[in-house]
């Protein structure tokens, strides 16, 4: 006999839910889904993402605004009467590039554009730096911020838009989460935020360097003329910043290009003219002003003092300084530069260059020995400390802040390596995050392993790190170890038919 089905009355108004096979075995009813109370709502994903994000950017702030209001032991200057002050006081007193920055944006200001001090005080043209870093400080100059202490302040808050652009990459490559996290490492890591505090471009640069990958992914998505002369525009505009970002060109626009080259030879063709008009277009202005100035289409004058500075025996043949720089090499030149008509920076650069690309020529069996050194130095593989040490003599960036940058970088490039393999994996490109790496090896290879011209790199190895990060958090065994998830579930059971009763071994019969 069938038993009667049961109906489960529920009362008016009330919304029945559909049954939901629970383990395989049947169908259950349950109670509608709980709602919050009213008023409250539960917050998006998206809006969490936002606050955690601008906490990241506030604590990238505190930090940079701290190590701009430590200051630095010595007095950077190259005026005369502040070093004369400074060493009355018992203060040290060093020379850099702050210093010429810090001229350029106050000769800017006074309408003197593109000039510096020259011998005997004389204002000369000036092309030893890329304009932009200083072009973008000039206004605050005109509101009276104009000397090297206040203008840390700026400058240190100028890389804050760095880590907000190292987020933005993050979460075009790889999602929400490694965005965060790539910020977050970007916001702490005192290999980046170190140049930040003592007035150098490498801020402003690595919003640069996360901006150009940020492009250079959208033309791998949309492979089309017009987005490879974006990322050309891109590429141009990081060349103001730093002149090295034209090496890019080769070292991420040449992979890509490879891409659309498999597809069709005529797109790869057309593409990269428009990657190379698109660079153009931005460096022209550039080189045409200095043209009209040194009679010589150029970018830069810092290529032969660059080269100069590290290429002589003292650099070549002193073990102690063997790869790095050293003021003695550019003081082999001081007779030859200081002769009429060789004491301006045009005749200087040309001077120092064939000089040094002589003494290449007397050395190459040295040369090799040398480039590796420095390439060792340059990425803290090679008696790392020493190199600080010596590094801190000129640019004083602080000895101990750089010594726990590198003491974080060694256990985030296995992190970074892993979030390669994860990049490759899912097919997105590595060349917009490894060009910039392939471009500031380079650097140093050619020329001096200074440790703030690898800022390129270092925000590259922060996203690579991001996304590995992202990625093992998803690990199964990483969320049981961090107890995010639970013992695994037993797979669901199956229903089970029933299975007919064995036949009676008694010795009744059944009845019928």
């Amino acid at each position: 006999m069938t038993e009667p089905t049961r109906t489960i009355r529920r009362p008016a108004g009330s919304r029945s839910e559909p049954s939901v096979p629970r383990d395989g075995v049947g169908d259950t009813t349950g109670p509608p889904p709980r709602r919050p109370p009213s008023g409250r709502r539960t917050r998006r994903p998206w809006i969490d993402g936002h606050l955690a994000l601008v906490a990241i950017l506030v604590v990238a702030a505190a930090i940079r605004v701290g190590g701009a209001w430590a200051g630095s032991p010595c007095v950077i200057t190259n005026e005369e009467s502040e070093s004369r002050a400074a060493l009355a006081d018992g203060r040290c007193v060093s020379f850099n590039d702050s210093a010429t920055y810090v001229t350029n944006v106050n000769y800017n200001a006074d309408g003197r554009w593109f000039q510096t001090r020259g011998p005997e005080g004389r204002t000369v043209d000036s092309a030893l730096h890329a304009p932009m870093f200083a072009t973008a400080l000039t206004p605050l100059a005109w509101f009276g911020i104009d000397d090297y202490e206040e203008l840390r302040y700026a400058v240190a808050l100028l890389g804050v838009g760095g880590v907000a652009m190292v987020h933005l990459l993050g979460v075009a490559i790889a999602g929400r989460r490694a965005g965060l996290i790539a910020a977050a490492l970007a916001a702490v890591h005192p290999l980046i935020w170190i140049n930040d505090v003592v007035l150098m471009p490498e801020g402003m640069f690595a919003v640069a360097v996360a901006g150009v990958a940020v492009v250079a992914y959208r033309f791998a998505d949309e492979r089309t003329a017009v987005r490879a002369a974006h990322l050309g525009l891109a590429i141009g505009a990081a060349s103001l910043v730093r002149n090295e970002a034209l090496l890019t060109l080769a070292f991420i626009g040449l992979p890509l290009l490879s891409r659309v080259w498999t597809r069709s030879p005529r797109d790869a063709a057309r593409c990269g003219a428009a990657l190379v008009a698109g660079a153009a277009v931005v460096l022209a202005p550039r080189v045409g002003f200095n043209w009209a100035r040194f009679d010589r289409p150029l970018l830069t004058h810092g290529v032969g003092a660059g080269l100069r500075a590290s290429t002589c025996d003292e650099t070549f043949y002193n073990e102690r300084l063997l790869g790095l720089r050293s003021i003695d090499c550019l003081a082999l030149d001081r007779e030859e530069t200081s002769e009429p008509g060789n004491d301006s920076e045009a005749a200087r650069s040309r001077i120092y260059q064939a000089n040094a690309l002589e003494y290449y020529g007397d050395n190459l069996g040295r040369a090799p020995t040398v480039v590796l050194a420095r390439v060792a130095r340059f990425w803290g593989l090679w008696r790392p400390l020493e190199t600080i040490r010596l590094d801190d003599v000129i640019e004083q960036r602080g000895a101990v802040r750089a010594q726990v940058g590198l003491l974080v970088t060694y256990p985030l490039l296995p992190v970074s390596v892993y979030g390669g393999v994860v990049l490759w994996r899912r097919r997105v490109p590595l060349s917009p995050l490894l060009g910039w790496v392939g471009s500031a090896t380079v650097v140093a290879a050619a020329s001096q392993p200074l440790q703030r011209f690898r800022i390129g790199g270092d925000v590259a190895l922060v996203v690579l790190a991001g996304v590995g990060l992202a990625a093992a958090v998803n690990l199964p065994l990483v969320q049981r170890l961090a107890g995010l998830a639970g013992d695994p579930a037993p797979p669901p059971r199956r229903a089970q038919r029933p299975m007919p009763s064995p036949p009676s071994t008694g010795s009744t019969a059944p009845v019928t």
